[in-house]
């Protein structure tokens, strides 16, 4: 019973730390978010438009604004 329980706590220490390093991969993985956002906007000439009334506009090259 005893080295069962030792594999046991081995098997979830190494799932722990599997863990942590996917939480450190999924964080860095949001923040490239940001960066492709902006190189999407600028290949297709999407700019953002800011409106007092309706807040931010997104507004394509042909100045249509791209309803969200």
């Amino acid at each position: 019973m005893d080295g069962m329980s030792d594999t046991a706590v081995l098997f979830i220490f190494i799932v722990f730390i599997l863990n942590i390093i996917l939480l450190a991969k999924v964080w860095g993985m949001t923040n490239n978010v940001k960066r492709f956002l902006n190189f999407y906007m600028h290949e297709n000439g999407i700019k953002i438009k800011i409106d007092n009334l309706k807040g931010e506009l997104f507004i394509d090259k042909d100045g249509k604004e791209i309803e969200m």
